[in-house]
């Protein structure tokens, strides 16, 4: 029996050193609780062999003292009844050794232990496929995204070019807006120059009818008086004196007034108003004289429009922009819910300014 346990020993320290490396978490985790037993068998095989030597002796001093005491005989004889079925159950626990040592000594246990580790060696194979399709797709992204840059390099001065085109239509755009107004302004300064010509023409014209009338009443005078005509009526001198005056009247500053113009308060003077149709309400059109000897960032206007029934159909502010002294601006704002047929009369007011 001594034997066997050595033999088992033996056996199980074999086999702890041969399990495999690939399984050496799942082999400490094993190996650990066999090495205690391992140890703990030992000792108590070593405490059996003291005890069967104890035994030894004892029964050799019954057999000498053997009838000596009957108690003392009785006492053996239990003891050695014990012993029989101490050794009983070593023997039953001997076979179960025997049993175990079949088992680890056969495929059963050699078979999960070799499994587990194919496993692990398995589970690291698919770890080590699985980092390399994750870096191959990482690789895949790069050229992917450098064929993207490469891509949108050639579009690059297109970007840049259309960036300039913009940025000269914007200029284009604010160029043509102040040419515009200095267009219109210009419009309006030569509507009033062709304003006073007109006037100017007006009295020349009524200058020369009234030296017509002269004329003829002086040569109906001299026909009553019996004065023979002269060939000329008027000398050169005499004409150039009477030209010289129409022109002068012709040249005298005229108020805003005898040029047609309104006075809406302040300095500033309106004309030419008229409604046109947009859309399905009317706008207003006019130009505006500034005559306050001051320069204006924005003027304020207000304007109320009734109907033929004298109700006011609307009334709202509007502004003119950069609206300088001794300067004619033109103007056209929407009225929204106006009709131009069924406009009776307007009012126009200077409301405010803002200074430069």
């Amino acid at each position: 029996m001594k034997n066997r346990y050595s033999l088992s020993a033996v056996f199980l320290s074999l086999f702890l050193l041969v399990v495999p490396r690939g399984a050496t978490l799942a082999q400490e985790q094993v190996t650990s609780p066999l090495s205690q037993f391992e140890r703990s068998l030992t000792q108590w095989m070593r405490s059996m062999d003291t005890l069967a030597e104890k035994v030894n002796n004892l029964e050799k001093k019954v057999e000498e003292t053997k009838g000596v005491s009957p108690e003392l005989t009785r006492s053996l004889q239990d003891m050695t009844s014990g012993i029989g079925d101490l050794r009983d159950n070593i023997s039953k626990f001997s076979t179960r050794l025997t049993r175990i040592e079949g088992l680890l000594g056969g495929a059963a246990v050699e078979n999960p232990m070799v499994e587990f580790g194919r496993t692990l060696n398995t589970l690291k194979q698919n770890q080590a496929e699985m980092q390399k399709r994750v870096d191959d797709q990482a690789a895949l992204a790069a050229v992917l995204e450098n064929r993207y840059a490469e891509f949108m390099r050639p579009l690059d001065p297109i970007k840049k070019t259309l960036g300039e085109y913009k940025e000269t239509l914007d200029t284009i755009t604010k160029e043509a807006a102040t040419q515009k107004e200095k267009t219109t302004a210009m419009e309006a300064l030569l509507a009033e120059r062709l304003t006073i010509l007109e006037d100017f023409l007006k009295a020349s014209e009524k200058q020369t009818k009234t030296l017509d009338v002269v004329a003829k009443r002086v040569v109906d005078l001299e026909g009553k008086a019996g004065i023979t005509p002269s060939a000329e009526l008027l000398t050169e001198k005499e004409v150039a004196a009477v030209a010289e005056q129409a022109a002068a009247e012709a040249a005298k500053p005229k108020t805003p007034e005898e040029e047609g113009y309104e006075a809406i308060g302040d300095g500033f003077y309106v004309k030419g108003v008229q409604f046109k149709s947009f859309g399905s309400s009317a706008r207003v059109v006019g130009e505006i004289r500034n005559l306050s000897g001051q320069d204006h960032r924005t003027a304020i206007f207000n304007i109320m429009v009734y109907n033929l029934n004298n109700v006011l159909v609307t009334d709202r502010d509007f502004t003119v922009k950069g609206f300088n002294k001794d300067t004619v601006k033109v103007f056209q704002e929407p009225l929204t819910g106006a009709d131009p047929g069924d406009i009776s009369r307007y009012v126009i007011k200077f409301k405010g300014v803002t200074q430069f």
